[in-house]
């Protein structure tokens, strides 16, 4: 299930998407997910900001900025 419809998720990486679902949906802190993840909180966070960054590139630009 996407609890973003609006976001294609499909483009990141299955580490990426696994964060980002269990960041957002879940509402879990990045020290619960590397723990979750048997990661470092490093990593965790490492692989966040690379997710949003793919994302924002990926996004259309909606209509009205254009």
């Amino acid at each position: 299930m996407n609890d973003f419809p609006n976001i294609d998720l499909s483009v990141l990486t299955a580490r990426q998407r696994e964060v980002i679902e269990m960041h957002y949906s879940s509402c879990l802190s990045f020290g619960a997910i590397a723990l979750f993840l048997h990661c470092t909180l490093g990593a965790v966070k490492q692989c966040h900001r690379r997710a949003i960054r793919t994302l924002r590139r990926t996004m259309p630009v909606p209509k009205s900025h254009i």
